[in-house]
């Protein structure tokens, strides 16, 4: 079942029925969904998809050849090629009006053939620019492909004519599966999954939650056991020194030099670690909303919800796993879970106030959103605001707790407080809440234009 990327699929179509050469590049994280995507994009149309894969040179040559010889001329005998520019010439020849021509996970392309974005570019400049057809390249590797095919230095920097970036599914695409669950139960099967497609297609929807997980990750020979080994294992030459790192923000160590000490890594080392899970969405480096770059309040947090999952659950219960002891492991989480699911639920919130109805809805159009912690002189305190939103004027001060229980005046006052520390003119406060409101604090906010109380079926909606 194909769910969501209607926006992908209508920039590609777009592009297709342009009538003029057209080059996408499209990249995002392993098991995303790029393939998927490009697949669904080229039924039903002439299109080449060549997948590359860690081969040397002469062994690529020769299966794009025969990939190539069999879609385009099958009839005539076979050629053999030393070179892909050899390769391209003679197949240009075959490339009608509307062929896609697709290159899949073309950083690996590029390890074996040094020079194939400097081909690509001449083919492109010389002969494709003046025919019908779209050239896809997709690349699993983020920084590769920003740094060696988008970045203004790279060879075919300008050729690009669209780009797309996949992202993992969102809740709201996660609720178009039209399982049985609850609303509660699909926000914690998309923190558990992150959204991965690869990841969602393993859920058992005649399944509860709990018996999921335990199919997904307590069983050593499920698929998703060994993944984030895996991950790191196809990604880094280091891959022990990442999941150390990984670890030690996944337990709460969140400044340089908490994961230096956490991970034994050398703090002169560390950054250039950090930098690296930057480059791959993994790690986020994060400021309090307004402060400068160079403020040293800067923490370091894991942007994939399956990754913190992994970390937080499965990794120090490996041999509880192992030895056959997975309801042990299973307890532990149940335990555990409602506080992992307190930065999922604040992400869930923050992407709420981008939809358009609910920017319509907004005492004032923003300018900044995002987090937002720090000294508070009155209460002598650390003050944390799980959401900011604000302009010059107005700021809007959010909770969001992810608790059993209805969410009640105390946390209401709580956030007033919290709210005094910011400086704006006009100043509201939204709370969110998975389990709803008290009825004291329901009829004590009834007329205060400047509070909303916001469900999670509001959220979802």
């Amino acid at each position: 079942m194909f769910i969501g990327r209607q926006k992908e699929l209508q920039i590609l179509e777009k592009k297709y029925k342009s009538d003029r050469f057209e080059f996408i590049v499209v990249y995002g994280r392993r098991r995303v969904g790029k393939t998927t995507l490009i697949n669904e994009f080229c039924k039903g149309k002439n299109s080449v998809s060549f997948l590359s894969t860690k081969e040397s040179r002469e062994i690529l040559i020769r299966e794009f050849n025969d990939l190539m010889h069999s879609k385009l001329c099958p009839d005539l005998p076979v050629p053999s090629f030393t070179d892909f520019t050899s390769l391209f010439t003679f197949y240009d020849q075959f490339m009608d009006d509307g062929l896609i021509l697709v290159i899949d996970e073309f950083p690996y392309m590029a390890e074996s053939e040094k020079a194939i974005s400097s081909i690509l570019q001449k083919f492109i400049d010389t002969r494709w620019k003046q025919k019908n057809i779209t050239l896809i390249l997709c690349g699993s590797s983020m920084s590769f492909m920003e740094e060696q095919v988008l970045n203004e230095k790279a060879p075919l920097y300008g050729r690009v004519t669209a780009q797309i970036k996949l992202e993992a599914l969102s809740v709201d695409e996660m609720k178009q599966f039209n399982w049985n669950y609850s609303d509660e139960d699909i926000v914690s099967l998309y923190a558990v999954t992150g959204g991965i497609p690869d990841y969602i297609a393993e859920v058992n929807p005649e399944l509860s939650l709990y018996d999921n997980i335990s199919e997904m990750f307590l069983d050593k020979s499920s698929k998703l056991f060994n993944e984030v080994d895996n991950l790191l294992k196809e990604e880094f030459k280091e891959p022990r020194i990442y999941s150390s790192i990984l670890k030690a923000i996944s337990n709460g160590k969140v400044s340089l030099n908490e994961i230096s000490q956490y991970a034994g890594v050398a703090p002169t080392s560390v950054q250039s670690y950090l930098s690296k899970l930057i480059s791959l969405r993994l790690v986020s480096r994060m400021s309090p909303l307004g402060a400068g770059e160079k403020e040293k309040n800067n923490i370091y947090v894991i942007l994939d919800s399956f990754f913190v999952f992994y970390y937080r659950f499965i990794s120090p219960n490996v041999s509880f796993i192992n030895s056959d002891n997975a309801d042990i492991v299973l307890e532990r989480i149940k335990e555990g879970f409602s506080h992992y699911m307190g930065p999922v639920w604040e992400h869930i919130c923050h992407n709420w106030f981008f939809k358009k109805d609910v920017i319509s809805s907004l005492p004032f159009i923003f300018d900044e959103i995002g987090k937002w912690w720090g000294g508070n002189k009155a209460t002598r305190k650390q003050t944390e605001i799980d959401i900011l939103v604000c302009n010059e004027d107005s700021a809007i001060i959010c909770e969001c707790k992810w608790h059993n229980e209805e969410v009640g005046t105390d946390v209401y006052n709580k956030t007033v407080t919290n709210g005094e520390i910011i400086n704006r003119k006009n100043k509201y406060y939204y709370l969110f809440s998975k389990s709803g409101f008290t009825d004291e604090l329901k009829l004590m906010v009834a007329n205060d234009s400047s509070v909303r109380l916001i469900a999670l079926r509001d959220v979802l909606s």
